[in-house]
């Protein structure tokens, strides 16, 4: 997690009642020992780009040349990506754009065949397939 403040929501699957009034985070280890994975995606606000957010923060640099090594499927057929790009705000964020309209109902594959290594610093890390359906911009793999 990033330095500064930060808000926490948590929600009980049950009715029962809970009094806090803290919670500790404890550190159990470094970010190097956690796989690198897609946590979600979602359609652009262009309706032509596929937005990923991973798990850790991406080195801007490290995206390019990787335009070849991802691929999208859209209800089964291949769109050729046109870009590969770091949302300048949100450093985990990746958009990979094509030219056709995308549709929430569309199903949409996205993989990566390249070496994760050069997203980071340093890591050892790869990429699982990621699949998702937007819906209404809400979607989990």
């Amino acid at each position: 997690m990033n330095a500064g403040t930060h808000v926490l929501k948590l929600q009980f699957d049950n009715e029962t009642e809970y009094n806090m009034s803290s919670i500790e985070f404890v550190k159990t280890g470094t970010i190097e020992s956690v796989s690198f994975e897609a946590l979600n995606g979602k359609i652009g606000i262009d309706e032509k780009s596929v937005e990923l957010v991973v798990n850790q923060s991406l080195l801007a640099s490290s995206l390019n040349g990787s335009l070849d090594q991802f691929s999208m499927l859209v209800n089964g057929v291949s769109q050729p990506i046109t870009s590969v790009t770091m949302d300048g705000s949100k450093d985990r964020t990746i958009i990979l754009k094509i030219e056709k309209n995308l549709i929430y109902t569309d199903q949409i594959n996205v993989s990566y065949s390249g070496n994760c290594n050069k997203f980071f610093e340093t890591g050892n890390n790869v990429v699982n397939i990621f699949k998702f359906n937007d819906k209404k911009h809400a979607s989990n793999p």
